[in-house]
Order: C-alpha cells, then sequence, then structure tokens
C-alpha cells in the first residue's frame, strides 16, 4: 500500500512512512557518487544573483548569539575566552565545542550518521571520522561561503502566539501556509528560517533550561518540504521537537538519549546543512517592521580541515 503524503493530506508522518521518507527524500547520487556538497549545489550562480537583487536598504542583521562562555545547565561545556594584553597590544584565544544548545553553529554532512556506524551522507563510510578529523564531508567543503536568498518563517507571528508549544510543533504544511499569506514562492535554494520563539518560550518555562529535556520545535514533517521545494539549508532557533515517536536518537549522558528525527533525516539523507542556535529576534523585528520576509543571507564558515561544523555568524541583508 502507497504511504500518503504528509503536506498533501496535513498528516504527520507515521513511524514507517518516516523510515519510508529516508529513501523517497534521499539525495544520494544526485549530483554525483563522489558529492560533498549536498544541497548546497542548488545555490547556483544564478540563485546567487537574485539573492544579491533582494539588497535595497543597505541593513545588515546577525543571526548569532553571543559566544556563550557561561557554564549553565544548558551549557554544560562553556566556550572559553582569555585575553592577554600588554602595553602595546592584546591577544585573545578561544575554544570553544560548539555542537550544543547555545552557541550558534553549522552542522556539516560528517555530522550524522545513518544509524550507529552507518554511512553517512552519499554513502561515505563513517569510519572516515577519526579524532583527526573527517576525510569526507568536512566543513572544510564550505570554506568558499554560502549566500543564497534567505525566507523567515516566523511561526509565533503567523499564529499569534509568543512561541511554539509542545502540542503544536511546527509543520510542513504550516511553512507552505506561511509562505502564501507572506505573499512568498519557496524556491530552490533557499536558506529556510525557522523562528520559534525559544528565548520566551525558556522564559515562560524555565525548567526546560537544561539538557535533556524534552523540547517543542520543528516537526519531521517539515522533511518533505524542504525536499519538496529543495531547501538548500536550514536555520532554526528551537530545532526538533522531542518525542515524535521516530527513530534518529544521540546520547547525551550515560543513560539519557534525545530524539533529533530532523537533524538524522536532513543531514544524512537530504545532504542538507543545519544552521543550530540561530538567533533570529532581531531579524524577525526588522523584517515585521519593513513588511518583507526575503532577503540575502550569508554564512561564512571557518576552514577547518575535517571539522564536523564551525561556529558562525549569519547574516540577513536587506
Amino acid at each position: 500500500m502507497e504511504l500518503q503524503m504528509s503536506l498533501s493530506d496535513k498528516q504527520a508522518p507515521s513511524s514507517e512512512q518516516y523510515e519510508a521518507d529516508k529513501k523517497k527524500f534521499n539525495n544520494w547520487g544526485r549530483w554525483g557518487k563522489d558529492d560533498q556538497l549536498g544541497t548546497l549545489n542548488l545555490i547556483t550562480p544564478e540563485v546567487r544573483k537574485n539573492a544579491s537583487s533582494l539588497v535595497q536598504n543597505g541593513i545588515s542583521i546577525s543571526c548569532s548569539y553571543p559566544l556563550d562562555t557561561t557554564p549553565s545547565p544548558r551549557n554544560p561545556n562553556p566556550a572559553q575566552h582569555f585575553v592577554s594584553f600588554g602595553p602595546s597590544n592584546s591577544h585573545d584565544y578561544i575554544g570553544v565545542s560548539y555542537h550544543g544548545l547555545t552557541n550558534t553553529h553549522i552542522d556539516a554532512l560528517c555530522h550524522n550518521f545513518v544509524g550507529p556506524n552507518g554511512p553517512m551522507y552519499n554513502d561515505f563510510d563513517s569510519s572516515l571520522v577519526t579524532s583527526n578529523g573527517a576525510e569526507a564531508l568536512g566543513v572544510q567543503n564550505m570554506k568558499e561561503g554560502i549566500f543564497t536568498r534567505g525566507v523567515l518563517y516566523d511561526v509565533p507571528a503567523f499564529r499569534g502566539t509568543s512561541y511554539v508549544d509542545h502540542e503544536n510543533p511546527v509543520h510542513g504544511w504550516e511553512l507552505e501556509e506561511i509562505a502564501k499569506t507572506n505573499g512568498i514562492e519557496p524556491k530552490s535554494g533557499d536558506a529556510v528560517l525557522i523562528r520559534s520563539g525559544i528565548k520566551n518560550f525558556l522564559n515562560d518555562n524555565p525548567a526546560f533550561n537544561k539538557m535533556g529535556v524534552d523540547m517543542p520545535g520543528v516537526h519531521a514533517s517539515c522533511i518533505e518540504f524542504f525536499h519538496k521545494y529543495d531547501a538548500a539549508i536550514l536555520g532554526w532557533d528551537m530545532m526538533d521537537a522531542s518525542n515524535q515517536g521516530y527513530q534518529g536518537t544521540i546520547p547525551i549522558g550515560p543513560d539519557k538519549f534525545a530524539s533529533w528525527p530532523v537533524h538524522f533525516m536532513a543531514l544524512p539523507f537530504l545532504g542538507m546543512p543545519l544552521i543550530d542556535n540561530t538567533n533570529l529576534d532581531p531579524l524577525a523585528e526588522y523584517a515585521k517592521k519593513e513588511e518583507r520576509h526575503e532577503f540575502l543571507f550569508v554564512i561564512s564558515p571557518l576552514n577547518v580541515q575535517g571539522g564536523t561544523g564551525s561556529p558562525v555568524n549569519p547574516l540577513a541583508i536587506f
């Protein structure tokens, strides 16, 4: 029996559908068997030229949080920043474990595997990732920078709420409705930026301001949206909605696991990089004032050979 599409019937995929979607929305081999860029291939020169034409006001807005050097239940591995100074100059040392819940960073395609010891995107063997770095799919493949059309999907603004809650995660069909309401046509090569209002959520729900708790956020039903419209990259503030009942877990402690069903579909199957912990509140404020939800979006990852990602400061340019 053929499984239904979740966007057309506005139904979240079942566990069986989620597993089937790993084949349906699989980009392995789409750009050749040796491809290491994944959906960044969708950002063609024509896409870049069109994105550049969106710059009208000459205004640049950072979508990054400050580097988090404060230890907390949500940031158990704080960044280190030391400054040495003398009579005529000063120097910095910065050490950061950026994967986590506070620092804005991009996930390279070697970050998540297809299950324990399974392959990575495009069937690269996960054994290529060692303590010396990743021999394939490392962040250095993004060293030329990423710039494309960014589109803000401000879910709380669309709903008339302060934030996304556990009972109402962000679904793919809702992204379609937001685009239509804002007069936006999703296009190939887009950077999809989903604001769920995490800062407001944590202010009202301080008990969730720690690692290892079930969070609201983006549902796996959005994977079909990303694939249907050929999104190139996803930036989000709240990340995966937990407890969706799908496979895709990572250890967060000796006996605890967290569910990341969007991560474990987007990275290894779609080959779509993710910008985690994106600070979208300043962007949302400016977009509302200007009544514009599309802009030039620029990211310049660090050129770390074999890196599983990089701290980034994404820029929305109007």
